[in-house]
């Protein structure tokens, strides 16, 4: 998970978008993949690294469409186990957009 945090906080935006590709996939990996695992571990660490991404405005527009569908994914497959705070965090950054 290290790598995630690395990639979204990394100044150039094209690692941004291959690292929230990459996630993008992990999640539905996560979700499928590993049934005798806690998600909420897993989900918590995604969210606290989308949150900030996600809140920023002034970020390009390919970022900005990857980060939505990053964010979606995650609270499609991963909703029901995240932090309730995050969780409505997610949301409510969703609704400003």
């Amino acid at each position: 998970m290290e790598w995630i945090t690395y990639g979204l906080k990394h100044e150039y935006y094209k690692i941004n978008i291959e690292c929230l590709n990459s996630t993008f996939n992990l999640i539905k990996i996560i979700r499928e993949g590993l049934d005798s695992v806690d998600h909420s571990f897993y989900s918590n660490i995604l969210s606290n690294g989308l949150i900030d991404k996600f809140k920023a405005n002034d970020i390009d527009q390919e970022l900005k469409l990857t980060i939505i569908a990053t964010v979606g994914n995650l609270i499609f497959y991963l909703g029901h186990t995240l932090d309730p705070k995050s969780l409505e965090t997610l949301l409510d950054i969703y609704k400003d957009k």
